[in-house]
């Protein structure tokens, strides 16, 4: 069991009822699969929900989120830093305003990440 869409929720409360996922245990002892399902209030296509990821990849989630071009498998994601790293071949778009994102995540390493990120916000604030 997960908790990840509460807790993406919890964390980007804007987004509230927009967004559902669930998280896939793989053969590995740390790394997830989420799936997510995105609504938009506008038409979007594959080609701009890869665009406007690999743009938050390198500004405003640059270290949180990541882009994998490769093709790579889930122990490839063991002791990764980035909450979630997009498979950017099986983004999809379901009719004209909804998406389904798919992205592994190393359960462990990305949370204590996140943890130094916090601290050192706290400690700059």
């Amino acid at each position: 069991s997960t908790g990840v869409s509460k807790a993406i929720s919890l964390v980007l409360p804007h987004l509230g009822p927009k967004i559902t996922g669930l998280a896939i245990r793989v053969p590995t002892p740390n790394v997830s699969l989420v799936d997510l399902s995105l609504s938009f209030k506008k038409v979007v296509s594959k080609a701009s929900v890869q665009h406007a990821l690999k743009d938050a990849s390198k500004h405003a989630f640059k270290g949180i989120v990541s882009i994998d071009e490769e093709r790579l498998v889930s122990s490839d994601f063991i002791s990764s830093p980035f909450s979630a790293i997009v498979i950017d071949d099986q983004i999809m778009t379901i009719g004209e305003k909804n998406a389904k994102v798919l992205a592994w995540y190393d359960n462990e390493m990305g949370y204590s990440e996140r943890l130094i990120d916090m601290a050192q916000y706290i400690a700059q604030n």
